[in-house]
């Protein structure tokens, strides 16, 4: 599970934020995005003070920005994107590993 909390959103006009779970392909060394892992700026990131979870787990129904049916490789990543005229964010994202 991945918890986004955006703390300010110091400058620019129209910003967003869309922040994607990526995995690492072990042969290229590529990351490719995790199918439905994204917190998506229409539903997270466009105010202070916005926090948001986001579950990766086979067998999850998907949810944009909520949910993904999708097993986390061993090695991932968070990437993020700003948009918007001078986008300016300060945000945390922190995750829960739940190790079998």
């Amino acid at each position: 599970m991945f918890f986004l909390r955006v703390a300010a959103l110091p400058g620019g006009v129209s910003p967003t934020l869309v922040v994607k779970i990526q995995g690492k392909d072990p042969v290229s060394g590529g990351y490719y995005d995790i199918p439905g892992a994204a917190f998506a700026s229409q539903n997270a990131a466009t105010a202070a003070g916005v926090a948001l979870a986001l579950s990766i787990n086979p067998g999850l129904a998907v949810a944009a920005g909520v949910s993904a049916n999708a097993i986390l490789p061993r090695n991932f990543r968070a990437f993020w994107t700003l948009g918007g005229t001078t986008p300016s964010f300060v945000f945390s994202l922190g995750c829960n590993l739940l190790l079998a």
